[in-house]
């Protein structure tokens, strides 16, 4: 089984409400954001007759805008965001079974979009507020 794992920091460049408090006495909104940051991972390559035919370490740079929607309730805030991404994560190497011969052969990975669908939950507390946002990491495939 091909597939690629890649752990992603990002700096996160957002646009937020934050003069919509004291303009209009709340949260709740839609709000735009961006953000850049890098990207690395291993991929490891596995064929059923030949066993471990090599692996690489993937990496790039990831950036990218994202959409959201706040709702107040109260001092809570909840809401949904979706993000997109651009990416030049990727790798290769030489395959362990087809390196030999006149046009040998390499095994690369790349990914060249993410997106996301989250939720979030947050305290606000006059200007300032604090968010959480949590997501299981999937699992991106590999190609050859």
């Amino acid at each position: 089984m091909r597939r690629i794992s890649a752990i992603a920091l990002s700096l996160l460049l957002s646009v937020c409400p934050a003069a919509a408090e004291p303009l209009f006495g709340g949260w709740s909104g839609l709000y735009l954001g961006g953000h850049l940051g890098g990207a690395w991972g291993s991929s490891e390559w596995f064929d059923l007759g030949a066993g471990n035919i090599g692996s690489h370490n993937p990496s790039g740079i990831i950036g990218g805008g994202q959409i959201g929607y706040n709702f107040q309730l109260g001092p809570w805030l909840v809401g949904p965001q979706a993000s997109l991404s651009g990416s030049s994560l990727g790798g290769n190497h030489l395959d362990a079974i087809f390196q030999f011969g006149a046009a040998p052969e390499y095994d690369r990975s790349r990914n060249d979009l993410l997106g996301t669908l989250t939720g979030r939950a947050g305290y606000a507390w006059g200007r300032y507020w604090l968010t959480a946002k949590a997501a299981r990491p999937g699992r991106v495939p590999a190609t050859r």
